[in-house]
């Protein structure tokens, strides 16, 4: 029973490193890399403090260059390897955690926009447009509603 118990003891004081951070796909800006030549929808440059590849505190490319950045406005952008897109290059780094078969390279530097979805999943361009009257009819009727 004591040798039990110190089992126990032990078990219970050993610790983990600390945690500081999980990162699943590669540091490549979302394919951008430093952002050189792109601009934010703000007109300034996507890289703000203008260090590395696009990060924390960065901005996406404003790819149409029509002041905005939003779904259906032709910013949707897709900039993975042939290996994140059938998920076989999946780097995770970080400290503090255990890798338990990490997935999801799929979905990195890749647009997450209901407008890029749409074609992923295969809807036309009529569907589209569609999709596109019945959201207006929907703002036109909110709006009388209010």
């Amino acid at each position: 029973m004591l040798a039990a118990m110190g089992c126990i003891l032990s078990t219970t004081t050993a610790q983990a490193a600390n945690f500081t951070s999980i990162r699943i796909g590669d540091m490549d800006g979302f394919g951008y890399g430093n952002g050189a030549g792109y601009k934010a929808a703000n007109g300034s440059a996507v890289n703000v403090d203008g260090q590395g590849f696009l990060g924390n505190g960065d901005f996406l490319p404003d790819l149409n260059e029509n002041g905005k950045f939003a779904t259906y406005q032709g910013d949707d952008f897709d900039n993975r390897t042939d290996a994140e897109k059938s998920n076989v290059d999946v780097q995770v780094t970080g400290n503090g955690f255990r890798d338990n078969g990490s997935t999801g390279s799929q979905f990195t530097d890749l647009s997450l926009s209901t407008s890029y979805l749409d074609t992923l999943a295969g809807v036309t361009p009529l569907q589209m447009e569609q999709k596109e009257a019945l959201r207006t009819q929907k703002l036109g009727v909110q709006e009388q509603i209010n």
